[in-house]
């Protein structure tokens, strides 16, 4: 099982380098592209396309307005379009984990990108985006998450 996980390990990254999959990360000028980013993560054994999930999850009805109007300010986002773009930025450039959402007792998917202080939830089968901001305390955030599989 540990060898079929490697060679998908490395097939991925094999791929990412071929097709030169790269994200710029709002409000980051060109210069601090990040180059090479996977477009799979490995989670408890088995592959996750962040490529897929920034590209298909949505958010629930009104949500986006909603989650814009509280944590727009927050962020450079000057609308709820560029807050959009950065939280699925986020999900394709941050370390994913998980975690229990305290609110709703249940389980989340994390991503959180150290470089922009920008972190981004989604629901446990990947496609609807929960919240995205830039948290307070930075990376002692997801840290103190209920049950984070988050890790430096």
């Amino acid at each position: 099982m540990f060898v079929v996980s490697l060679l998908r390990c490395l097939f991925a990254l094999v791929l990412t380098w071929v097709v030169g999959a790269c994200s710029v990360a709002e409000p980051r000028p060109p210069a601090a592209a990040v180059v090479g980013v996977p477009t799979a993560a490995a989670s408890h054994g088995a592959f996750v396309d962040v490529t897929r999930i920034a590209r298909e999850a949505t958010w629930a009805p009104g949500a986006l307005a909603d989650h814009f109007g509280k944590h727009g300010s927050e962020g450079p986002w000057p609308d709820a379009g560029a807050y959009d773009r950065s939280a699925r930025d986020t999900i394709r450039a941050g370390q994913m984990f998980t975690y229990t959402d305290r609110s709703a007792n249940v389980r989340r998917r994390g991503f959180y990108d150290a470089s922009g202080n920008r972190f981004t939830s989604v629901t446990e089968d990947l496609r609807r985006i929960t919240t995205h901001f830039c948290p307070d305390n930075g990376e002692r955030y997801v840290v103190l998450l209920r049950e984070s599989t988050y890790r430096r």
